[in-house]
């Protein structure tokens, strides 16, 4: 989708109040005559007449729920993934080609509240009405792609033509439409249907329409072709998706937890309880593995949502189905190794992953077995199986995963700075690989003393970076790099040091030169919303939603909507609910958002249900599980439940040092963890040592971590070892001089000491950085009193 087309989405999707972007994301703001457009007067009254002929546009079938529920609420969308020019009718471009999707349209009884609603039941006639509704689209999207593929627009558009006649011209498009059909059999015809009616439930998937996905994709395999176990696959994981958010929903007492969609056997589920859970899913599962029992993706992918319900020896049962089926298959290897290795039978999970690699190795094995080696104390091993698999990696992407867990394992275990390097720079391939991971870790890395200079991070981005702008200028396409992940490293560490105008800049350069990159756009809100432009904020979450729907935004969003409600100064509760279930439809892997939720749960009191939601988090094996195992520590530590909050913080400790593949995991969330876990050993245990352990472990991670730092500092002070102490203290400020409570600690040592003028010193720059800190304050009084106790004594 180019530029123009997404910013004319933008106009015509969002209210006028909303389309105040700020000029400076684009170079012509969101219009194209260097002013901010907002809907005119005409298309107002365009839009006024269309609703009173054709009033059936206001159905919101084809926007998502939870927007079509908050334009119930207060008639302003969050975002509208369907093209602006119908409500009726979606109309997708790309490269030329226009595809007209489905139209559906939502009974009278379908609540707004769901997320998701299910296929409605529907009587025979109505099912063969919209069969042939359905057939007829297929034949005119075969008749659309091969136009647009044997499209010549010079003959067809070309007023100077003689022969051009629009209406022969049609007639001779339908011969030739008619001899390319003659020329194919009924059996390849009918594939050919399949395969067309599957990428557009793909594609409607994708653009969050899940119900007119399920409802070709039960088309398909209830009237077309009973044995596609791609369409069964498809259907059963959506399924899955949705009646996890149908569980959330329940268990917050928001729905009555009906199904009115009609099963794939025709049968009501007799099921009650927490049996009835992923009922319809198991039945498209159990129905597909029927008609397709060598389907090993639909055995595996049956396994993962046992597995997500919590039925491991369900799940045990179907991947061992599909290893008989297919011994080596990577896909199954690698989900029964980490299952396994969850459970803690580390001995099974390196026998699947082993067996894997023998026949077909792929990053994931690879990259999960070296963990499990440097988990298990044997570092050299994963050295000699990175080595030994570079070469016998499929493609580019894999090869990179392993190229990074290698530089990694050089950096962080063997403290070889030179040899990542090495490696990282094979994985450029001579500058021609087109990820962008292998330049973000080579100017993160660090030096042989383990230091890591942001100063020096910032100076190697600001190059790469700006030598890709360069050659674009300069008309050269050779910088290969495909994202703006670049420009967003390089922003995250202005807006750290606290220039955030500068990283607005970064991700404005960013935009011009990657429009279709959501993440820039999702960083460009986030530094709006800092700035405290929060219109703009708003603008931006909803332009990178447009593009590309994604939980990290959704996430965003809600956060927004908490700190800065639109009406009354009261934030929708209700509405940053759905967001968030919204989120974890779109990935129910999303650490951050089960993190999020369940803190928003556990401040308005719900602590029952934040605790479902942080262990639903861990049990799905999300990314960053390390936010959502603080998370749970912190609720059991506001509950009192010390030993509790001790052993979750220590599991999730544990748990990354077992599934950390690449160093591009979340290390500021483990260096939460290992904070926390320190600080209740010191401060509640008065175990020292365990303490000053914890935290030098997670320093290993995280080695600039300010609050580390500062931890293994005050286990020093309390030793008496006030030198090293001092030493730790000065980092823990340079890492972070607006961190108010290393100040604080700092002089407090000080005044301790009585090296008052020191601490004078401390206090006065911590309150400069910092003057809102009480406890900066209070150490600073009670320093003045102390001075003035013994000018007084004097």
């Amino acid at each position: 989708m180019s530029t123009r087309v997404h910013l004319e989405r933008l106009q015509r999707t969002l209210p006028a109040d909303q389309l105040m972007a700020r000029k400076e994301f684009h170079p012509k703001g969101y219009g194209f005559s260097g002013r901010r457009h907002s809907i005119g007067p005409h298309v107002t009254c365009s839009l006024l007449i269309l609703l009173c002929l054709c009033p059936s546009i206001l159905s919101f079938s084809q926007i998502p729920s939870v927007i079509s529920a908050r334009l119930i609420s207060v008639n302003q969308p969050i975002y509208v993934k369907s093209s602006p020019k119908s409500f009726s009718e979606n109309i997708i471009k790309a490269e030329g080609d226009v595809v007209s999707s489905y139209k559906f349209s939502l009974s009278s009884t379908s609540s707004s509240s769901e997320l998701h609603p299910a296929a409605e039941r529907e009587s025979p006639a109505q099912n063969t009405s919209k069969s042939s509704k359905i057939e007829m689209q297929a034949q005119q999207l075969e008749q659309t792609k091969y136009k647009s593929k044997h499209h010549n627009p010079r003959k067809k558009h070309s007023k100077t033509n003689n022969n051009y006649h629009p209406k022969s011209n049609s007639g001779s498009d339908n011969q030739r439409n008619n001899r390319n059909t003659k020329r194919c059999s009924n059996r390849q015809n009918h594939k050919r249907k399949v395969r067309h009616l599957y990428s557009k439930a793909r594609e409607m998937e994708r653009r969050g329409l899940w119900k007119e996905s399920c409802e070709i994709l039960e088309y398909i395999v209830l009237d077309l072709e009973p044995t596609d176990a791609h369409s069964y696959l498809a259907l059963a994981r959506l399924e899955s998706r949705r009646e996890r958010g149908q569980s959330r929903r329940l268990s917050q007492g928001g729905g009555d937890g009906s199904d009115g969609g009609k099963d794939i056997d025709e049968e009501k589920s007799n099921e009650s309880g927490e049996e009835r859970r992923g009922s319809r899913a198991r039945k498209i599962f159990e129905t597909g593995t029927h008609h397709c029992p060598e389907s090993v993706h639909l055995w595996h992918a049956w396994a993962m949502h046992e597995q997500s319900l919590g039925n491991l020896e369900e799940a045990r049962g179907l991947l061992e189905k599909a290893l008989e089926l297919d011994p080596c298959n990577g896909y199954v290897c690698h989900a029964y190794g980490m299952m396994e290795m969850q459970s803690g039978n580390l001995e099974h999970a390196k026998e699947l992953w082993k067996q894997g690699i023998t026949s077909r190795p792929s990053a994931a094995l690879v990259c999960s077995l070296g963990q499990l080696y440097v988990s298990t104390g044997d570092p050299q091993s994963a050295r000699v199986l990175y080595s030994n698999n570079f070469s016998l990696l499929p493609n580019e992407r894999e090869r990179i995963e392993v190229y990074l867990a290698a530089a990694s394992l050089e950096e962080s275990e063997f403290n070889n700075v030179a040899k990542a390097s090495e490696l990282l720079k094979l994985a450029l391939n001579d500058g021609k690989t087109q990820d962008s991971r292998p330049y973000v870790a080579l100017a993160r890395l660090g030096s042989e003393s383990g230091s890591v200079d942001d100063n020096i991070v910032r100076k190697r981005l600001k190059e790469i970076c700006t030598k890709q702008v360069e050659r674009v200028l300069q008309g050269d396409a050779a910088f290969p790099v495909k994202d703006g992940r670049l420009f967003n490293a390089w922003a995250k560490l202005e807006s750290k040091s606290g220039r955030l105008k500068k990283a607005k800049d970064v991700l404005r350069q960013g935009m011009q030169l990657y429009p279709e990159d959501h993440t820039l756009l999702q960083a460009a809100g986030n530094i709006e919303e800092r700035l405290g432009n929060v219109n703009a904020a708003r603008d931006l979450y909803g332009a990178s939603l447009m593009v590309e729907p994604s939980a990290p935004t959704l996430v965003a969003y809600a956060m927004l909507e908490l700190r800065n409600p639109l009406e009354n100064n009261t934030a929708n509760i209700t509405m940053v609910r759905r967001l968030f279930q919204e989120a974890l439809l779109i990935d129910p892997k999303h650490g951050p958002a089960y993190n999020a939720y369940g803190n928003l749960e556990r401040r308005q009191g719900n602590v029952e249900r934040a605790k479902q939601l942080y262990e639903e988090g861990i049990n799905a094996n999300c990314t960053d599980a390390s936010s959502v195992y603080h998370g749970l520590g912190k609720l059991y530590l506001s509950l009192g439940e010390i030993e509790q909050a001790r052993e979750v913080l220590q599991k999730g400790l544990d748990f990354f040092e077992a599934n950390e593949v690449t160093h591009v995991n979340r290390y500021e969330n483990v260096a939460f963890l290992a904070h926390t876990l320190g600080m209740i050993e010191l401060n509640i245990n008065n175990n020292v040592k365990r303490a000053k352990s914890i935290l030098e472990q997670g320093l290993k991670r995280c080695r600039n971590s300010s609050p580390l730092l500062l931890g293994v500092a005050m286990c020093e002070s309390r030793v008496g070892n006030e030198q090293r102490a001092r030493h730790m203290f000065e980092k823990s400020i340079i890492s972070d001089p607006d961190h108010a409570q290393a100040w604080q600690a700092f002089g407090v040592m000080e005044m301790k000491a009585g090296n008052y003028r020191s601490a004078k010193t401390l206090f006065e720059c911590g309150l400069k950085n910092s003057p809102r800190h009480g406890a900066l304050w209070q150490a600073y009084g009670e320093l003045g009193i102390i001075l003035f106790t013994s000018l007084q004594n004097v």
